[in-house]
């Protein structure tokens, strides 16, 4: 098997066997021009035959070379018939059409074998984000078997600052490096000229020859945090910034960006290189493959961006949860249109309510009612929610969670029942405490939408909550939202009072939705039976409650022996309808 480098086996039992090298291939891609039986690392038992076979292939690219050696071993009656062509499974270069073959040469290594240990444990002390991620690190320090090739043969890259000294026949001398001063960095070995040569020098005898290679990529990317954060050029700088808070990239680099970046913080400055690190997943296309320019099947966002509006596309992207690869999907695109015209709408409402009301009539001490009380518990809720899942990088959840609450809570339920509060003449306490809720609760909205839908909520912040000055003049620099902003708002006096006038709401809405009847349509009677007496915050719930709902009368009896609240909604009839409307 051992007769040419085929594979990484090969490679390890040569160098693992000690076994000779006998290079026939040259760099180029073509067969070299050897003479056998000169010395020992070309024997042969007939050198003439041999030398004259090997002179009819130097030259030749691998190929030709194949098909002169079949025909010369034809004509030596060598081969028992005309040779058959075959198919075996060899390995090509990356995006090349030609098989992959093996030369030794010299490279750059760093070494890493004798650091995996620490290296698996550098990595341990970083949050990953989603967690299991790390596994993949794990995987990968644990499966190292060789050290870093840092080196490439390329026209372009970060040059390795370093010479060689000639011999007399200018030849480069490997063992022999000229190694820079400190102060000469940065610097090109192939123009700049090393110290105590001249440049006529060049690659002449005994003077000096530059190296080639340039760096990995990955050996520069995997400096980022320390070029970002000054490296040795600011010191000061560097302590303020270095580790940095997060990384954030694909899954499929961990076994490179990450790891690499890990283990050159660690070789420079004996620390992790951030604090967190974030992994995204890929996008797919419709068919769940990986979108790729080769491939070509990547979809542009120019003409989404026309047709569904920043905010909707962002609205997508955010909806890809960290780890996961990510479809496109125009349905996400049409929803997160949907939810921006909501937002919009549901603006426009609030601040016609608003109209020639100013800020101190707004105060958080006008809010009274116990509807509107338990209503902002509910954004307590939201707000506390929102801000654990960004904290801990889980945007999609963050995003599902205050949309859950605008359009459940806010939309679908707050603002229905308080309709009627809003539209009341004159600025009475009921109608106040209802529109400073609105004002508020909208005000904490906006900022809890603002990543994920910039440039609407800037929009809706610009009409009526930007200072003129300051962090409020935008949205984006206004402070996050905090629990304590409602600290002044008192609890509501019985915490059950929210939910229980939600849960009849939706009783309502639910029997006229059976009886495919508008959702204006009347109730003539409903009949509510609860376990225990309601209390006076409960009642002026389902005051609240009953306008909202349509219900001409409501009847509450108490039954010891239920352990929840159960009704009976009677809608009116087609005959009743009109007259029950007013």
């Amino acid at each position: 098997m051992v007769c040419t480098f085929g594979d990484a086996t090969d490679v390890e039992w040569w160098r693992e066997y000690r076994l000779p090298l006998r290079e026939v291939i040259t760099t180029n891609g073509r067969m070299a021009r050897v003479e056998f039986g000169r010395n020992k690392r070309w024997p042969s038992e007939r050198p003439e035959l041999a030398n004259g076979v090997a002179r009819e292939l130097a030259g030749l690219d691998l190929e030709k070379a194949r098909q002169k050696m079949a025909q010369l071993l034809m004509e030596r009656g060598c081969l028992d018939g005309a040779p058959e062509a075959i198919k075996h499974l060899v390995r090509f270069y990356e995006k090349g059409d030609r098989p992959l073959e093996i030369v030794v040469t010299k490279q750059w290594f760093i070494k890493l074998l004798d650091k995996k240990e620490i290296l698996r444990r550098q990595g341990e002390s970083i949050r990953w984000h989603p967690p299991f991620m790390l596994d993949r690190y794990r995987n990968w320090v644990d499966g190292l078997n060789q050290d870093w090739c840092i080196s490439r043969q390329r026209y372009f890259g970060v040059p390795f600052p370093f010479w060689y000294r000639c011999d007399g026949e200018g030849r480069p001398n490997y063992e022999e490096l000229i190694v820079p001063a400190p102060e000469q960095l940065p610097l090109d070995p192939m123009t700049d000229v090393p110290l105590g040569f001249e440049p006529a020098q060049r690659d002449a005898p005994h003077g000096f020859s530059a190296e080639s290679d340039v760096l990995d990529t990955w050996a520069t990317s995997g400096l980022t945090p320390q070029l970002s954060s000054g490296l040795d050029f600011d010191a000061k700088k560097q302590r303020r910034l270095f580790p940095m808070d997060l990384r954030p990239q694909s899954h499929e680099i961990i076994r490179t960006w990450a790891f690499y970046t890990i283990a050159l913080a660690w070789m420079h400055e004996q620390k992790v290189p951030w604090h967190n690190i974030l992994i995204s997943g890929w996008i797919l296309d419709p068919d769940r493959k990986k979108m790729s320019k080769s491939k070509g099947n990547v979809v542009t966002p120019i003409g989404l961006l026309d047709t569904y509006s920043s905010d909707a596309v962002r609205y997508w992207a955010a909806k890809a949860r960290a780890g996961m690869d990510t479809a496109y999907d125009e349905t996400a695109f049409k929803v997160g249109r949907r939810l921006v015209t909501k937002l919009l709408n549901a603006g426009s409402f609030i601040f016609n309510c608003l109209q020639g009301i100013n800020e101190t009539q707004l105060s958080l001490s006008a809010i009274t009612r116990e509807l509107d009380r338990g209503f902002l518990d509910r954004l307590k809720g939201c707000v506390a929610e929102t801000t654990a899942l960004l904290e801990d990088y889980d945007w999609a959840s963050a995003l599902a969670s205050t949309e859950a609450f605008f359009w459940g809570d806010l939309c679908d339920n707050y603002l229905e029942i308080v309709k009627g509060r809003t539209y009341e003449v004159g600025l009475n306490p009921g109608k106040q405490s209802a529109l400073a809720t609105l004002y508020h609760t909208f005000r904490i909205v906006l900022r809890l939408f603002a990543p994920m839908l910039p440039y609407i909520c800037e929009e809706l912040w610009s009409q009526r909550y930007a200072a003129k000055s300051g962090r409020e003049r935008s949205v984006h620099t206004s402070f996050w939202p905090e629990i304590g902003e409602l600290t002044q708002v008192k609890p509501p006096l019985d915490p059950t009072s929210y939910d229980t006038a939600l849960e009849v709401i939706k009783t309502v809405r639910r029997a006229k939705a059976t009886e495919k009847r508008s959702m204006r349509w009347p109730v003539k009677r409903m009949a509510l039976r609860l376990p225990t007496a309601p209390s006076k915050a409960i009642l002026e719930a389902l005051t609240e409650v009953r306008a909202a709902g349509g219900i001409q009368e409501l009847v509450i009896a108490i039954h010891p022996d239920q352990t929840e609240m159960q009704a009976d909604v009677l809608l009116a009839s087609e005959d009743e309808n009109c007259s029950l409307n007013p």
